[in-house]
């Protein structure tokens, strides 16, 4: 897959905003942490190796760091090394504390998945995402784009979740009709 520097910051934009559910699950809950911050600086300054690093050195002391293990895989995920990104989210889905942590390190899972072009797997881990926010009537988060895509997306679709596909290769997940 070719890679230009749009799809790049698409790609990089839709990452980044793949973290703020992680500091938003409680009203008092806490600001992102410092190394976060960081690692998104970095990450926007096309360092993604020292991204990764910060958050390795981060996950050194922390191995059971819910965003440090989405924020490593994240950013593996930019590096195109979706494999290895997926055990971070893996990691981050078993440690998450609550449910909307998982919930959140399942969209990054489904994301992942997305952004190989492996719609079944992206698919099955959104629905369980959407599952659970409506559950318990977020139907904001249920539905909410994991990302922002280009022109003329193309559908994907299983019962009322989809998957789009933007004309520049960017996913991003909805749901119809809510």
């Amino acid at each position: 897959m070719k890679l230009t520097i749009g799809t790049i910051a698409s790609a990089l934009l839709v990452i980044l905003g793949s973290l703020d559910p992680l500091f938003a699950q409680a009203p008092a809950q806490q600001q992102q942490p410092e190394f976060v911050k960081q690692g998104q600086q970095l990450m926007r300054e096309g360092k993604l190796e020292d991204a990764l690093a910060l958050y390795r050195q981060t996950l050194q002391t922390s191995p059971s760091s819910v965003p440090a293990n989405v924020a490593a895989g994240s950013v593996l995920d930019l590096m195109g090394k979706g494999e290895e990104a997926r055990k971070y989210f893996t990691k981050a889905i078993d440690m998450a504390d609550t449910p909307e942590g998982k919930a959140s390190a399942k969209r990054a899972m489904a994301m992942s998945y997305a952004f190989e072009g492996n719609c079944s797997k992206a698919i099955e881990y959104e629905q369980q995402v959407f599952d659970f926010y409506s559950s318990v009537k977020n139907f904001l988060s249920a539905g909410r784009d994991c990302g922002r895509g280009g022109s003329r997306p193309r559908l994907l679709r299983n019962s009322e979740l989809s998957l789009f596909i933007a004309a520049d290769g960017i996913p991003y997940c909805g749901v119809i009709g809510v």
